[in-house]
């Protein structure tokens, strides 16, 4: 070891050493008797210096004699339970039931996507609150968070039936009966930013289109009686939010639940504007 040790540790180190392989010296280190294992190879058992059994590592592993060596104490049983060298490092004879260092994973990053967001990202459009209503025709970007939910099935490729609103930048809610019992349709596709579903009009839109990547209605749905009618469509990819796409604000603890009896609330969507009427391609308010 060509560094400075302190009194007798070098010794010490030299007395536990348990065999060379190559460049590489290997020490014995302690292991508690009830504890068994399987050799892993010559020179990977040992003994030690307290006539226990142990295993030979390194001792950046092997916390309980890293102790003594950062602490300089035991210098004679730091010594003795020298077996060998990796690098330049010693390796002991690590005693089998001692905080021996398990390998480090490294934490996978948090995914962050699909988290609800502040109140200085959500309900905000650039547009004022005195609008029509009535069933007349949105304005663009009036209405920014505003999703149409695309269909496919064996006879047609795709079919704007229902929509939803933007949560979050992974996260659309919807009703539960766009999800549940609709026959062979799939619901594969999420249209954002966009003001007339129909492409041929020019309406000043750039919409997006964002794969479904899962659909799930809400667990107390009942289809019969039409009550607790709410889902969760998850985006595939995360969304990046601009002046025609952006969140609606969940409501607040405060306001959840509360009574909104008087209030004047807005209802907007591509749906009929008369009782069984046909569905309209442009957004309405």
């Amino acid at each position: 070891v060509n560094r400075r040790w302190q009194p007798g540790v070098k010794e010490y180190l030299q007395a536990a050493l348990c065999y060379k392989q190559g460049s590489r010296v290997y020490t014995c280190c302690p292991i508690e008797k009830s504890v068994s294992f399987q050799s892993e190879g010559a020179g990977s058992d040992c003994q030690t210096p307290r006539q226990s059994p142990g295993r030979c590592m390194n001792i950046r592993k092997c916390s309980e004699l890293l102790d003594l060596l950062v602490k300089r104490e035991q210098t004679e049983y730091l010594k003795a339970s020298l077996c060998g060298f990796e690098n330049r490092d010693p390796k002991v004879c690590c005693p089998i039931g001692s905080n021996m260092e398990q390998p480090q994973t490294q934490p996978q990053p948090m995914d962050r996507s699909g988290e609800l967001p502040g109140r200085d990202v959500c309900g905000l459009s650039d547009f004022p609150n005195n609008r029509v209503v009535n069933g007349q025709p949105a304005v663009l970007g009036s209405w920014p968070w505003m999703v149409a939910l695309g269909y496919r099935s064996p006879k047609k490729p795709l079919d704007w039936l229902c929509g939803g609103s933007l949560i979050s930048d992974r996260y659309v809610v919807t009703a539960a009966h766009c999800i549940t019992n609709i026959g062979s349709r799939t619901m594969y596709v999420a249209r954002l930013g966009d003001l007339n579903l129909d492409d041929k009009v020019a309406d000043r839109a750039s919409p997006i289109d964002v794969p479904v990547e899962r659909a799930i209605a809400h667990e107390n749905y009942n289809s019969a009686l039409h009550t607790v009618d709410i889902g969760l469509v998850k985006l595939k990819n995360r969304v990046q939010y601009s002046n025609f796409i952006r969140p609606i604000c969940l409501p607040a603890s405060k306001t959840f639940g509360s009574d909104l009896t008087g209030y004047s609330p807005f209802v907007v969507g591509w749906g009929a504007t008369s009782y069984r009427g046909p569905a309209s391609m442009a957004l309405q308010e």
